[in-house]
């Protein structure tokens, strides 16, 4: 039986290590999506009270912190409310030399700084 049988070593798992290029842009693809924040649906309460806060640092001219949704997390940008556009339904927030236009639908939050 000695003489039959075959010294494949690790060569029986040689080929599921090979990946071609379009599985593996797959595969990277499809570990990224799965990493995507999905955003939370904000009730009409909430909605109200992130309104008057922008309103009301806007004619105050307060610094405010603004979480808004990021492709994979949620991220934060602080600054003064400079214009609001409500026919785009969007702000935006000045912070020195850097400005950041932020959609009304993707701000999760809006706090006094």
């Amino acid at each position: 039986m000695k003489g039959n049988e075959l010294n494949r070593g690790n060569l029986l798992w040689e080929s599921s290590r090979m990946f071609l290029i379009e599985h593996r842009e797959q595969l990277i693809d499809q570990r990224r999506k799965q990493k995507e924040y999905v955003p939370p649906v904000l009730d009409e309460q909430k909605l109200d009270e992130l309104n008057q806060l922008l309103n009301q640092a806007y004619q105050d001219d307060r610094v405010v912190i603004a979480t808004y949704v990021g492709k994979y997390e949620p991220k934060t940008f602080s600054g003064f409310v400079e214009r609001v556009d409500l026919h785009a339904r969007k702000f935006l927030l000045v912070n020195g030399t850097y400005e950041k236009w932020l959609s009304f639908q993707t701000t999760l939050n809006i706090e006094w700084a």
